[in-house]
Protein backbone atom coordinates (compact mmCIF):
# COMPACT_ATOMS: atom_id res chain seq x y z
CA UNK A 1 0.00 0.00 0.00
CA UNK A 2 1.12 3.20 -0.59
CA UNK A 3 0.48 7.00 0.05
CA UNK A 4 1.40 10.32 -1.38
CA UNK A 5 1.43 13.45 0.49
CA UNK A 6 2.99 17.33 -1.00
CA UNK A 7 6.52 16.18 0.33
CA UNK A 8 6.36 12.79 1.12
CA UNK A 9 5.37 9.03 0.08
CA UNK A 10 5.53 5.87 2.12
CA UNK A 11 5.20 2.26 1.25
CA UNK A 12 3.56 -0.15 3.93
CA UNK A 13 4.48 -3.91 3.55
CA UNK A 14 3.70 -5.92 6.85
CA UNK A 15 4.97 -3.82 9.98
CA UNK A 16 7.34 -2.37 7.59
CA UNK A 17 7.00 1.23 6.51
CA UNK A 18 9.49 2.99 4.07
CA UNK A 19 9.03 6.62 3.90
CA UNK A 20 10.63 9.09 1.14
CA UNK A 21 10.97 12.50 1.50
CA UNK A 22 12.28 15.58 -1.30
CA UNK A 23 14.67 15.40 -2.61
CA UNK A 24 14.77 11.40 -2.68
CA UNK A 25 10.94 11.37 -3.10
CA UNK A 26 11.26 13.58 -5.95
CA UNK A 27 14.21 11.07 -7.39
CA UNK A 28 12.11 7.73 -6.54
CA UNK A 29 9.34 9.80 -8.75
CA UNK A 30 11.89 9.83 -11.82
CA UNK A 31 12.79 6.80 -11.24
CA UNK A 32 9.25 5.35 -11.49
CA UNK A 33 8.31 7.26 -14.04
CA UNK A 34 11.62 5.94 -16.44
CA UNK A 35 9.98 2.12 -15.43
CA UNK A 36 6.84 2.94 -17.20
CA UNK A 37 7.95 4.49 -19.82
CA UNK A 38 10.39 1.94 -20.46
CA UNK A 39 7.61 -0.78 -20.00
CA UNK A 40 9.98 -3.01 -17.24
CA UNK A 41 6.79 -4.55 -15.79
CA UNK A 42 5.79 -6.04 -19.27
CA UNK A 43 9.55 -7.02 -19.87
CA UNK A 44 10.15 -8.57 -17.00
CA UNK A 45 6.89 -10.55 -17.69
CA UNK A 46 7.74 -11.35 -20.86
CA UNK A 47 11.31 -12.22 -19.35
CA UNK A 48 13.22 -9.98 -21.49
CA UNK A 49 16.90 -11.30 -21.72
CA UNK A 50 18.12 -7.60 -22.77
CA UNK A 51 16.84 -6.34 -18.87
CA UNK A 52 19.62 -8.17 -17.08
CA UNK A 53 23.12 -6.92 -18.61
CA UNK A 54 25.07 -9.73 -16.77
CA UNK A 55 23.12 -12.64 -17.86
CA UNK A 56 25.32 -14.16 -20.32
CA UNK A 57 28.21 -13.85 -17.25
CA UNK A 58 25.67 -15.51 -15.04
CA UNK A 59 24.71 -17.74 -17.60
CA UNK A 60 28.50 -18.41 -17.83
CA UNK A 61 28.89 -19.19 -14.54
CA UNK A 62 26.07 -22.01 -14.28
CA UNK A 63 23.61 -19.28 -12.23
CA UNK A 64 20.70 -18.66 -14.64
CA UNK A 65 18.41 -15.77 -13.86
CA UNK A 66 15.54 -16.26 -12.48
CA UNK A 67 12.31 -14.31 -14.18
CA UNK A 68 9.28 -13.12 -11.57
CA UNK A 69 7.33 -16.75 -12.91
CA UNK A 70 9.40 -18.84 -12.18
CA UNK A 71 8.77 -19.52 -8.08
CA UNK A 72 6.35 -21.88 -9.41
CA UNK A 73 8.02 -24.71 -9.74
CA UNK A 74 8.64 -24.26 -5.86
CA UNK A 75 5.25 -23.97 -5.29
CA UNK A 76 4.58 -27.22 -7.45
CA UNK A 77 6.70 -29.50 -5.07
CA UNK A 78 4.74 -28.46 -1.94
CA UNK A 79 2.75 -31.41 -2.33
CA UNK A 80 5.28 -33.63 -2.96
CA UNK A 81 7.61 -32.33 -0.10
CA UNK A 82 4.41 -32.29 2.32
CA UNK A 83 4.23 -35.97 1.60
CA UNK A 84 7.88 -36.90 2.21
CA UNK A 85 7.49 -34.83 5.51
CA UNK A 86 4.68 -37.28 6.23
CA UNK A 87 6.69 -40.20 5.65
CA UNK A 88 9.03 -39.47 7.79
CA UNK A 89 7.48 -38.51 10.71
CA UNK A 90 4.21 -40.17 10.59
CA UNK A 91 4.90 -43.87 8.94
CA UNK A 92 4.46 -46.06 11.86
CA UNK A 93 6.29 -48.63 10.30
CA UNK A 94 9.65 -46.88 10.14
CA UNK A 95 11.83 -45.80 12.64
CA UNK A 96 11.62 -42.46 15.11
CA UNK A 97 11.24 -39.25 12.87
CA UNK A 98 14.29 -36.92 12.69
CA UNK A 99 15.10 -34.30 15.06
CA UNK A 100 17.36 -32.21 12.95
CA UNK A 101 17.83 -31.33 9.11
CA UNK A 102 21.21 -31.20 7.83
CA UNK A 103 21.01 -29.33 4.10
CA UNK A 104 24.15 -29.73 2.08
CA UNK A 105 24.42 -27.03 -1.17
CA UNK A 106 26.78 -24.51 -2.17
CA UNK A 107 23.91 -22.18 -4.05
CA UNK A 108 22.90 -19.14 -2.23
CA UNK A 109 19.38 -20.94 -2.15
CA UNK A 110 20.90 -22.81 1.02
CA UNK A 111 21.32 -19.49 2.61
CA UNK A 112 17.95 -18.21 2.12
CA UNK A 113 16.55 -21.62 3.56
CA UNK A 114 18.75 -21.11 6.40
CA UNK A 115 16.55 -17.65 7.16
CA UNK A 116 13.18 -18.92 6.08
CA UNK A 117 13.65 -21.56 9.05
CA UNK A 118 14.69 -19.19 11.63
CA UNK A 119 11.90 -16.96 10.68
CA UNK A 120 9.38 -19.39 11.12
CA UNK A 121 11.04 -20.91 14.31
CA UNK A 122 10.26 -17.07 15.71
CA UNK A 123 7.19 -16.77 13.97
CA UNK A 124 5.53 -20.26 15.69
CA UNK A 125 7.53 -20.59 19.00
CA UNK A 126 8.54 -24.24 18.13
CA UNK A 127 12.17 -25.23 17.74
CA UNK A 128 15.44 -23.11 17.15
CA UNK A 129 15.95 -22.93 13.70
CA UNK A 130 19.48 -23.32 14.01
CA UNK A 131 21.66 -26.59 15.02
CA UNK A 132 22.48 -26.43 18.59
CA UNK A 133 24.53 -29.47 18.78
CA UNK A 134 22.22 -31.74 20.59
CA UNK A 135 18.92 -33.60 20.12
CA UNK A 136 15.54 -32.10 20.46
CA UNK A 137 13.84 -35.56 21.71
CA UNK A 138 11.11 -34.72 19.38
CA UNK A 139 8.30 -37.28 18.13
CA UNK A 140 5.69 -37.46 15.78
CA UNK A 141 3.26 -35.67 17.90
CA UNK A 142 5.52 -32.83 17.93
CA UNK A 143 5.86 -32.72 13.67
CA UNK A 144 4.90 -29.57 13.30
CA UNK A 145 7.71 -27.87 15.27
CA UNK A 146 10.32 -26.01 13.31
CA UNK A 147 13.15 -28.40 13.37
CA UNK A 148 17.12 -27.17 14.01
CA UNK A 149 18.50 -26.90 10.46
CA UNK A 150 22.72 -27.05 10.06
CA UNK A 151 24.09 -25.81 6.56
CA UNK A 152 27.07 -27.53 5.55
CA UNK A 153 27.77 -25.09 1.96
CA UNK A 154 31.59 -25.15 2.04
CA UNK A 155 35.12 -26.34 3.13
CA UNK A 156 34.90 -24.86 6.75
CA UNK A 157 35.01 -28.32 8.65
CA UNK A 158 33.38 -26.84 11.94
CA UNK A 159 29.70 -28.12 10.96
CA UNK A 160 31.14 -31.42 10.08
CA UNK A 161 33.28 -31.41 12.98
CA UNK A 162 30.12 -30.86 15.50
CA UNK A 163 27.84 -33.27 13.64
CA UNK A 164 30.26 -36.52 13.65
CA UNK A 165 30.84 -35.42 17.56
CA UNK A 166 27.24 -35.87 18.06
CA UNK A 167 26.76 -39.59 16.96
CA UNK A 168 23.00 -39.94 18.65
CA UNK A 169 22.40 -36.44 16.54
CA UNK A 170 23.20 -37.85 13.30
CA UNK A 171 21.62 -40.60 13.47
CA UNK A 172 18.22 -38.72 14.18
CA UNK A 173 18.95 -36.24 11.67
CA UNK A 174 17.60 -36.05 7.85
CA UNK A 175 19.66 -34.90 4.67
CA UNK A 176 18.83 -32.64 1.76
CA UNK A 177 21.45 -32.45 -1.07
CA UNK A 178 20.56 -29.31 -3.04
CA UNK A 179 22.16 -29.14 -6.68
CA UNK A 180 24.41 -30.73 -8.61
CA UNK A 181 28.62 -30.08 -8.37
CA UNK A 182 31.16 -31.33 -6.91
CA UNK A 183 31.72 -29.60 -3.89
CA UNK A 184 28.16 -30.80 -2.71
CA UNK A 185 28.59 -34.10 -3.65
CA UNK A 186 31.50 -35.14 -1.81
CA UNK A 187 29.83 -33.67 1.20
CA UNK A 188 26.69 -36.26 0.63
CA UNK A 189 29.19 -38.89 0.55
CA UNK A 190 31.39 -38.10 3.72
CA UNK A 191 27.42 -37.66 5.44
CA UNK A 192 26.81 -40.86 4.19
CA UNK A 193 29.70 -42.17 5.78
CA UNK A 194 28.98 -40.73 8.92
CA UNK A 195 25.79 -41.71 8.90
CA UNK A 196 26.53 -45.48 8.42
CA UNK A 197 29.28 -45.21 11.37
CA UNK A 198 26.76 -43.56 13.99
CA UNK A 199 24.97 -47.35 13.10
CA UNK A 200 21.68 -46.12 10.80
CA UNK A 201 20.63 -49.22 9.44
CA UNK A 202 20.70 -48.99 5.19
CA UNK A 203 16.52 -48.46 4.92
CA UNK A 204 16.17 -45.99 7.17
CA UNK A 205 19.40 -44.09 5.66
CA UNK A 206 17.55 -44.30 2.20
CA UNK A 207 14.62 -42.67 3.56
CA UNK A 208 16.50 -40.25 5.37
CA UNK A 209 18.21 -38.45 1.83
CA UNK A 210 16.32 -36.40 -0.01
CA UNK A 211 17.85 -34.59 -3.35
CA UNK A 212 17.01 -31.42 -4.95
CA UNK A 213 18.10 -31.19 -8.56
CA UNK A 214 17.30 -31.37 -12.56
CA UNK A 215 16.34 -34.47 -13.62
CA UNK A 216 19.08 -34.98 -16.18
CA UNK A 217 21.82 -33.89 -13.64
CA UNK A 218 24.61 -36.17 -11.77
CA UNK A 219 22.75 -35.71 -8.53
CA UNK A 220 19.75 -36.75 -9.52
CA UNK A 221 20.98 -40.25 -10.83
CA UNK A 222 22.78 -40.84 -7.73
CA UNK A 223 19.91 -40.33 -5.69
CA UNK A 224 17.99 -42.98 -7.98
CA UNK A 225 20.63 -45.05 -7.55
CA UNK A 226 20.57 -45.02 -3.98
CA UNK A 227 16.61 -44.90 -3.46
CA UNK A 228 17.11 -41.71 -1.97
CA UNK A 229 13.95 -39.22 -2.88
CA UNK A 230 14.47 -37.29 -5.97
CA UNK A 231 12.58 -34.00 -5.90
CA UNK A 232 13.03 -32.46 -9.59
CA UNK A 233 13.65 -28.96 -10.27
CA UNK A 234 14.84 -26.66 -12.68
CA UNK A 235 18.43 -25.88 -13.10
CA UNK A 236 19.77 -23.09 -10.23
CA UNK A 237 19.73 -19.33 -10.79
CA UNK A 238 21.12 -16.52 -9.83
CA UNK A 239 17.94 -15.54 -7.41
CA UNK A 240 16.49 -18.39 -6.43
CA UNK A 241 15.38 -18.14 -2.98
CA UNK A 242 11.81 -19.31 -4.06
CA UNK A 243 13.21 -22.30 -5.36
CA UNK A 244 12.91 -25.74 -4.75
CA UNK A 245 16.47 -25.82 -3.32
CA UNK A 246 15.20 -23.03 -0.63
CA UNK A 247 11.68 -24.02 0.09
CA UNK A 248 12.30 -28.20 -0.18
CA UNK A 249 14.70 -28.50 3.01
CA UNK A 250 12.63 -25.25 4.63
CA UNK A 251 9.34 -27.04 4.33
CA UNK A 252 11.05 -30.09 5.58
CA UNK A 253 11.83 -28.45 8.65
CA UNK A 254 8.30 -27.02 9.38
CA UNK A 255 8.52 -23.78 7.99
CA UNK A 256 5.49 -22.94 6.85
CA UNK A 257 6.24 -22.13 2.71
CA UNK A 258 2.55 -21.68 1.52
CA UNK A 259 2.21 -18.45 0.29
CA UNK A 260 0.04 -16.16 2.38
CA UNK A 261 -1.60 -12.89 1.55
CA UNK A 262 -1.97 -9.61 4.04
CA UNK A 263 -3.46 -6.30 3.48
CA UNK A 264 -4.28 -4.40 6.77
CA UNK A 265 -6.24 -7.69 7.80
CA UNK A 266 -5.28 -11.23 6.57
CA UNK A 267 -7.15 -12.85 3.89
CA UNK A 268 -7.18 -15.47 1.45
CA UNK A 269 -4.47 -15.70 -1.43
CA UNK A 270 -5.91 -15.69 -4.78
CA UNK A 271 -5.18 -18.63 -6.74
Amino acid sequence: MSSGIANHSSVVAGDTVVTARKPLKDAAERVLGRLWIDQIPVRLASEDPMLWPSAATAEVEGRRLCWPGQPGPGRAMLEQVAELRRRLFEDPAEPGPPERIVLVGQCAAVRAAETIVALAAQETGHGTGHDTGHGSGRDAADARAVLPLTVLDGPEPGPLTRLAADPAGLAAAAVVVAGDDPGTDTLRRVLLDMMRDAGVPPGDLARRFVTVAAADSTAAKAAMEAGHALVEAPAQTAFGALSPYALVPAALAGAETRPRCWTRRPRRCPR
